[in-house]
C-alpha cells in the first residue's frame, strides 16, 4: 500500500535547510528580498505577473543539500484597502501558486545521492503572511496553505516542510496541523502519531534471546517525556548525512594520507582487529601524516564546514531541550538553534538559554576544546575532560537521553553508564532500575540491544515494512517531527487576532476561549498591584499574544 508524504512544520530558517526544493517568494517584480542566499542573481523581472512559478538556476555551485529554487509571486496579492469578502479570492490564487510548485518540483527533482533520502522533501515558507500578504489573518492564510499541501503529500510521492521563521507562524503551523491529522482519524488528533508510532520495533532479552516486539508503548512514554521537557538529545554524526556530512568511517577514509591508505588496503587479520577502533585508525592516520597533526585538524575543519542543516538538525532543534549532548565537531545543532532565537552555551562556559556538552570537541576548539580524533587525544580525555563526563552522568540520572544518529560505540558513553548504573545498584530502595534512554537506530540492531538491555530501549522502524535504508531513515525524520511538535511552548496569539480574525479563523470553543482570555486580562490590569499571585497570570497572558 503506498504511503502517503509527511508535512513537515519547522521553526528554523528555510535558507539554511538541506532539501530538493524550495519556493522562494517573491513580490510582482520578482524582487526576492532577504531570499538571495538561496536564489543568487534572479532573473530579469517579467512585463507581466507570472502565473506559474519560474524555475531558476542558482548562481552557486552545485553542493550536496543545495536546493533547486522556484521563485513564485505571492507578495502582494491582496491589494490595499481590499475587505473581507476578498480574502477567499486571494487565497485561491496563493494556494494555486503553491500547487504548481509542489507538482512542478514533484516532477523535476530527484533526492540528492549523498543525502540518502527516500524521496524529495520540498521546503517553502509560510507564505502570504508577510507584509505584502494577508498580514492580519495568519490563522486563514496557514489553515489554507496546510490544508493544500497535506492533499498535495497524499497524492504525490514527495515530503513537504513548512518553515516558519516566526513563533507565531510556527505555532499556527502547528495547530492547524494537529486538526488535519484529527480530521483524518474521525476527530482523534492522536490517530496519526499513533500510526506512526506502530512503525516501530524494539530489541528486549527474554528466556536466553532477543525478542523483537512493537515499541509503541516505549515511544508514547518519549512523546510524553518530550512535551514535559525531560528528554536531552545525544547525537551523533549520522544526523549530519542529509547536510552532506560523511560518516564516520568515511570520514576517516577521506583524512587519510597516501601511506595510510596503503597501509588499509592490506592488513592482516591481526591488524583488522586493531583498526576496527575508529580512535586506532585516527592515530595511525596522524602519525603517519607528513604535515603533522595541525595539518589533520585544518582537514577536518575544512571538511566538516557545515553548509546546509539537515531535517535531523532542525528538529532537535525544535524539541526545545535545556540540555543536549554531541560527539560531532561542527555548529550544526548551534546555528539550528539560533535561528529560533535561542543561543546555545557549550559546557564548560556558563550563560544562555540552551547548553551543549561536546565530548569529543569542536572545530577551531570553539568551546569543547580542539576536537578529539585519535586514541592518544581519547586517553587524555579523562585528565583534560572529566568534568564533562561527570555531566554525562547527571544527566542521565536525573533526564532521558534520547541517541540519534549515534553508534553507542564510544567509551565514555560506556563508562558513564557504567558509573550511572553503580550508583543506582548501591541505593536501598532502588530495586529495578529505570531505562536511562532510548536509542533510534536506522537498521535493525538486536544485538545492540542485548548489549544495552534494561539500560536503554533500542528502537528500530520495522525492516519489513521499510527494507531500505533511505525509507528507515525518513521514519526517523518524521518519528523527531512529532516529538518536536509534542515538545513546541509556541501558543497561537489568540488575544492578538484581530476581529476579522476572530470571526473567520476561530472556532466556537476558541472563540469562547479568547473571550476567557480576555476577562482574565481585564482583571489582571485592575488587582495586579495588589497581590504578586498575579504574575503567573501575567506569562499566561503573554504566551496568549497579550
Amino acid at each position: 500500500m503506498h504511503e502517503p508524504g509527511h508535512l513537515f512544520t519547522l521553526r528554523g530558517d528555510l535558507t539554511q535547510l538541506a532539501c530538493d526544493a524550495v519556493l522562494v517568494p517573491t513580490t510582482v517584480d520578482l524582487s526576492v528580498g532577504d531570499w538571495s542566499a538561496l536564489v543568487g542573481t534572479p532573473p530579469p523581472s517579467p512585463r507581466t505577473w507570472p502565473e506559474q512559478p519560474i524555475p531558476v538556476e542558482s548562481t552557486f555551485s552545485e553542493r550536496t543539500g543545495r536546493p533547486r529554487v522556484w521563485l513564485a509571486a505571492t507578495a502582494g496579492l491582496h491589494p490595499a484597502g481590499a475587505g473581507p469578502n476578498d480574502v477567499n479570492r486571494t487565497l485561491n490564487t496563493l494556494l494555486d501558486r503553491v500547487e504548481r510548485f509542489v507538482r512542478q518540483a514533484s516532477q523535476d527533482v530527484t533526492p540528492d545521492a549523498a543525502s540518502g533520502r527516500a524521496r524529495p522533501l520540498l521546503g517553502l515558507p509560510v507564505v502570504g503572511t508577510g507584509a505584502h500578504g494577508l498580514v492580519t489573518r495568519p490563522g486563514a492564510v496557514v489553515a489554507a496553505l496546510l490544508q493544500r499541501l497535506d492533499e498535495l503529500v497524499h497524492e504525490l510521492p514527495v515530503d513537504v516542510a513548512v518553515v516558519a521563521l516566526s513563533a507565531t507562524n510556527e505555532a499556527l503551523c502547528r495547530h492547524w496541523r494537529r486538526r488535519l491529522w484529527a480530521r483524518r482519524h474521525d476527530g482523534d488528533e492522536a490517530g496519526y502519531r499513533d500510526e506512526v508510532l506502530c512503525r516501530w520495533r524494539r530489541g528486549r532479552v527474554r528466556d536466553g534471546e532477543v525478542a523483537v516486539e512493537t515499541a509503541d508503548a516505549q515511544l508514547q512514554e518519549l512523546h510524553e517525556r518530550a512535551a514535559q521537557g525531560q528528554l536531552v538529545p545525544f547525537f551523533g554524526s549520522g544526523i549530519s548525512r542529509a547536510a552532506g556530512q560523511p560518516s564516520w568511517a568515511a570520514l576517516l577514509d577521506e583524512l587519510s594520507p597516501p601511506g595510510a591508505v596503503e597501509l588499509f588496503e592490506h592488513l592482516s587479520e591481526q591488524d583488522e582487529l586493531q583498526m576496527a577502533d575508529p580512535f586506532a585508525r585516527a592515530q595511525v592516520i596522524a602519525n603517519l601524516d607528513p604535515a603533522g597533526g595541525a595539518s589533520l585538524r585544518q582537514r577536518l575543519d575544512d571538511r566538516l564546514a557545515v553548509e546546509r542543516l539537515s531535517l535531523l538538525h532542525v528538529e532537535l532543534a525544535n524539541l526545545g531541550a535545556t540540555d543536549a549532548i554531541t560527539t560531532n565537531y561542527d555548529r550544526g545543532y548551534e546555528r539550528a538553534c539560533e535561528a529560533t532565537g535561542v543561543e546555545v552555551s557549550i559546557v564548560p562556559r556558563p550563560g544562555r538559554t540552551r547548553r551543549l556538552v561536546k565530548l569529543h570537541g569542536s572545530l577551531g576548539g570553539e568551546g569543547g576544546g580542539e576536537p578529539l580524533l585519535t586514541r592518544s587525544q581519547l586517553l587524555d580525555f579523562t585528565a583534560e575532560r572529566g568534568a564533562l563526563a561527570g555531566v554525562l552522568q547527571m544527566l542521565l540520572l536525573t533526564n532521558h537521553l534520547l541517541f540519534v544518529g549515534y553508534s553507542m560505540s564510544d567509551p565514555s558513553l560506556h563508562a558513564a553508564v557504567h558509573a550511572v548504573r553503580r550508583a543506582l545498584e548501591q541505593e536501598p530502595d532502588v530495586e529495578d532500575a529505570p531505562v536511562m534512554a532510548t536509542s533510534l537506530q536506522v537498521a535493525p540492531s538486536p544485538a545492540l540491544a542485548a548489549l544495552w538491555d534494561r539500560t536503554v530501549d533500542v528502537l528500530w522502524p520495522d525492516p519489513q515494512r521499510y527494507p531500505t535504508e533511505a525509507d528507515r531513515v525518513r521514519q526517523k525524520e518524521i518519528l523527531l517531527d512529532l516529538l518536536a511538535d509534542a515538545a513546541s511552548q509556541a501558543t497561537v496569539p489568540l488575544l492578538a487576532m484581530d476581529e476579522d480574525a476572530v470571526d473567520g479563523d476561530l472556532t466556537d470553543e476558541e472563540r469562547e476561549l479568547r473571550g476567557a482570555l480576555q476577562r482574565l486580562a481585564g482583571a489582571h490590569d485592575r488587582y495586579r498591584s495588589h497581590s504578586p499571585l498575579w504574575e503567573p497570570v501575567a506569562r499566561l497572558l503573554a504566551r496568549y499574544g497579550r
